[in-house]
């Protein structure tokens, strides 16, 4: 299993994502073939920002290459038509920006292994949101957009080393960190 913490805000006061319908973040990995991971957001765990997870994926080298934001481009979405939150799905009214790292990170995962990429907390602003009436009101600002990499941060694998739910405690039995109960 492969996981990473992505926040919003910077890294003393980031908190949880705004992934919905109309907007959504997601992380860019690559598999050892050049494929793009799909990941699930797991966004009520108390002591994370958003937690994404790719879980049962091969032995072998991935590549965090950045994050994508996904907005709703609501002149693409047709009248009367719901939007849904996919940023894997490739929707026709999406619109998929990516924020980049300066340096890709590189997971070596072994068979049976859980492991991070780290945190990263995004401070950025939508152009206007839910007060907006444009068609792309969610979209993210470019020059309002500060990243912070941290690579070595472990904090959502002690965390998730709290998990007590069937689907969890396999996955602890594999997670080499202790418990981090803050």
């Amino acid at each position: 299993m492969l996981v990473v913490e992505i926040g919003d805000g910077m890294p003393n006061s980031s908190g949880v994502l705004f992934n919905s319908n109309f907007t959504g973040w997601a992380p860019i990995v690559e598999s050892p073939d050049g494929t793009l991971i799909p990941f699930k957001p797991f966004d009520s765990e108390s002591g994370l920002d958003s937690f994404f997870y790719a879980s049962n994926v091969q032995a072998g080298e991935y590549v965090l290459q950045g994050f994508m934001h996904v907005y709703t481009d609501y002149s693409k979405l047709g009248e009367g038509k719901l939007a849904s939150y996919g940023p894997f799905a490739n929707y026709p009214y999406h619109v998929r920006p990516d924020l980049l790292l300066d340096e890709p990170v590189v997971v070596q995962l072994n068979k049976a292994e859980i492991a991070t990429f780290g945190r990263y907390p995004i401070e950025f602003r939508h152009l206007s949101s839910t007060s907006g009436t444009e068609n792309n009101r969610w979209m993210m600002v470019p020059d309002s957009v500060l990243l912070i990499s941290n690579p070595a941060d472990n904090k959502a694998l002690r965390v998730a080393k709290n998990r007590a739910t069937l689907a969890w405690t396999e996955w602890n039995t594999r997670n080499p960190e202790e418990a981090d109960d803050e």
